[in-house]
């Protein structure tokens, strides 16, 4: 898929490889061993192209999704990156970004814009009345996309390489700060990104200025 870089994404683009979780969420509890959505399956793939390590599931919107949110947090969650696949409403009440969008500690609206962007140019009309949740649990982004293959590819097109960039630079931070001094077990963090640059490419030497 070439997209907003001008390449298609691949291969490992990271200074390290991050973990990442892909939820296919719903409405209706989900059976053992259910096949997640087209959607989510596109979201692993590409998630797999940009260099993450992804692992896929399904939860319950509700209940069963915020418990599943509240583990990212602590020190021994893993995922660096969440991305929540499932239909999103059209601004009448509340829907799974509105679920999601609560659990946050900080949220990104520049984010959730850029992928609404992206989502309309490709052609997934639906985003111009969809409100994606975007933002931090801990030292974890959350996204929310629709259950829609063209609204996801969009959408990690557009942002795969910049989420990396920030992941990055937080965990140069944490090698900066040499880890936690005070005791309490806890790593504190400025969640909001810094100046990011916009001209990497999912193809681009991660090591090269």
């Amino acid at each position: 898929m070439t997209g907003l870089f001008g390449s298609a994404a691949g291969g490992s683009q990271a200074a390290e490889t991050y973990g990442a979780l892909v939820i296919a969420a719903g409405r209706s509890r989900p059976l053992a061993g259910r096949k997640v959505t087209a959607a989510a399956e596109a979201a692993e793939t590409m998630l797999d192209e940009y260099g993450f390590d992804v692992k896929t599931s399904a939860a319950e919107v509700g209940e069963a999704l915020h418990e599943r949110l509240a583990g990212l947090g602590g020190p021994d969650a893993r995922a660096r990156l969440v991305v929540i696949v499932g239909r999103l409403g059209v601004g009448l009440g509340e829907d799974l970004a509105t679920d999601v969008g609560e659990a946050l500690d900080h949220s990104v609206p520049g984010l959730a814009q850029s992928i609404r962007r992206a989502q309309l140019d490709a052609g997934y009309s639906r985003s111009v009345f969809e409100s994606p949740a975007c933002g931090w649990i801990g030292d974890t982004l959350v996204l929310t996309l629709p259950d829609d293959v063209t609204g996801v590819q969009a959408a990690i097109q557009e942002v795969g390489a910049i989420i990396l960039d920030v992941l990055d630079e937080l965990s140069d931070d944490d090698e900066e700060a040499g880890g936690d001094d005070t005791g309490t077990g806890a790593v504190v963090h400025d969640l909001r990104p810094k100046v990011v640059p916009l001209n990497r490419t999912p193809d681009s030497d991660p090591q090269r200025p």
